[in-house]
């Protein structure tokens, strides 16, 4: 054969030979591509393992939660690396390069509890509004509830020493001295739902006590109007409604507003007129109210019911239409001082303060028209000595009440302010 030919032969050989070795180790490959993936994945997954077991045993007492979350991003790069580099032959210094920076993040984010002391004990005192005792927090139980706002006390009394308290995200120092108690308080902090909270005492990087427990939401109270709101026979508003509350709700009040002012000079800020105090847990009532002292007597308004509890949480009931009743004085004077009222109310700016004034105080020096009462004087030149000499905005709703007060006086007697 030429020896052209046998070097074209040779070479279709040679290419032939290699062509076969890829396709046998490519088959060779695929069959073993899962022994070869757990050799690669065995020490981090084994890791994994062992890190999860420690965290169900409770090991772990986080100083630093956010350590242990690099530490698992650690963790899930170290996996894709020994994926990505030769399959089956990194050696034992390639994983250690993972292996020890997630080790130090844990330990950087642990308390290692080696100490158990009793000398260390932790009280809850839950709120005032709440009615309920005081309780002592048990190590060994892990969901013993604890109402948000609840005074959390620890006390010390052993070797002196200073320590750390860990709780809600916080640190306070504790400094114990020889033969006394040392105490530290702290407030649960308000939460919106159910949350595991944990209190530790540690010295250094020793844990001395460690105790967990739930932090319990308080639940805004419930409020419904039972009944339309109805004027009585003697002027008054009488208001049906049902409140609850899990711990009892503190007050009751009636919030008012102008449905549709009639005009620009009537005031559309809502008042709030309370109503009860019922301090109870589920109540269906009645309360009545005088509002014919308010600056809409005659219009619609719309009335809402507002309950709040002791951790002053409100809720609010549909609201309800309704035309304020109005008074009728015949004392003139009486009807003066209401008129100066509504003008006052209306615009209270520096002119209208001087008129109103100068009405109060000529009614006040005029003694014969209600019979010299030194308490309609007095209240008389006090009011208008107020709006000359102070012109805070708040001043206003002060007069105002003051010239209500007087006209009923002067309508009704001594009685008028009882």
């Amino acid at each position: 054969m030429p020896r052209k030919e046998r070097k074209k032969l040779r070479k279709f050989v040679t290419a032939r030979q290699t062509r076969l070795r890829r396709m046998y180790d490519t088959l060779s490959a695929r069959q073993n591509w899962r022994r070869m993936l757990l050799h690669a994945v065995r020490l981090p997954l084994l890791t994994a393992a062992v890190y999860t077991l420690l965290w169900q045993l409770g090991t772990f007492s986080f100083l630093t939660p956010v350590m242990h979350v690099l530490a698992l991003v650690i963790l899930f790069l170290w996996i894709i690396q020994a994926i990505r580099g030769e399959v089956g032959f990194w050696s034992h210094r390639a994983h250690l390069r993972f292996f020890l920076p997630l080790v130090t993040l844990v330990i950087a984010g642990s308390c290692w509890g080696g100490v158990s002391s009793d000398a260390a004990k932790a009280w809850v005192t839950p709120p005032p509004y709440a009615n309920l005792p005081a309780e002592q927090l048990n190590a060994k139980r892990e969901n013993a509830p604890v109402l948000m706002g609840s005074l959390v006390q620890v006390s010390w009394l052993g070797q002196p020493q200073t320590m750390t308290l860990h709780f809600a995200g916080k640190q306070e120092k504790l400094d114990a001295t020889e033969n006394s108690e040392a105490t530290l308080s702290l407030t649960a902090p308000r939460v919106a739902g159910t949350q595991k909270a944990t209190l530790m005492l540690r010295r250094g990087w020793l844990r001395l006590a460690l105790w967990t427990f739930d932090i319990l939401p308080d639940a805004a109270p419930q409020i419904t109007i039972t009944e339309d709101p109805e004027v009585t026979a003697r002027g008054t508003i009488r208001f049906a409604f049902e409140v609850s509350d899990d711990y009892g709700v503190e007050a009751v009040m009636a919030r008012i507003t102008p449905t549709a002012p009639q005009s620009s000079d009537v005031r559309v800020e809502p008042i709030e007129v309370p109503l009860a105090k019922p301090a109870l847990k589920q109540m269906k009532t009645a309360a009545y109210a005088d509002l014919t002292h308010l600056p809409w007597a005659g219009i619609p308004v719309s009335i809402q019911l507002v309950a709040t509890d002791g951790a002053n949480n409100k809720a609010w009931s549909a609201p309800r239409i309704l035309t304020l009743p109005s008074r009728a004085f015949r004392n003139p004077f009486a009807r003066a001082l209401i008129e100066e009222r509504a003008k006052l109310l209306s615009r209270p700016d520096a002119a209208m303060r001087d008129e109103a004034a100068n009405v109060m105080a000529g009614i006040a020096r005029q003694q014969g028209l209600y019979n010299g009462d030194k308490v309609v004087m007095m209240t008389l030149r006090a009011g208008a000595a107020r709006l000359v000499l102070n012109r805070q905005p708040e001043t206003v709703d002060s007069v105002a009440d003051m010239l209500w007060q007087t006209a009923v006086r002067l309508e009704e007697g001594v009685m008028g302010l009882a």
